[in-house]
């Protein structure tokens, strides 16, 4: 999936669960990478 996004978006990109962004010691990236998250696909 991570090849399949970097070849969409012409970029690298990362995947992460949300629960190691809440993990993460670096208080200033985790808010303002959950402030700026959004839902792209969600089972149902």
């Amino acid at each position: 999936m991570r090849e399949e996004l970097a070849a969409f978006f012409k970029r690298p990109v990362d995947l992460l669960t949300r629960q190691s962004i809440m993990n993460s010691h670096n208080v200033l990236r985790r808010q303002a990478i959950l402030d700026s998250a959004e839902v792209i696909y969600a089972a149902r």
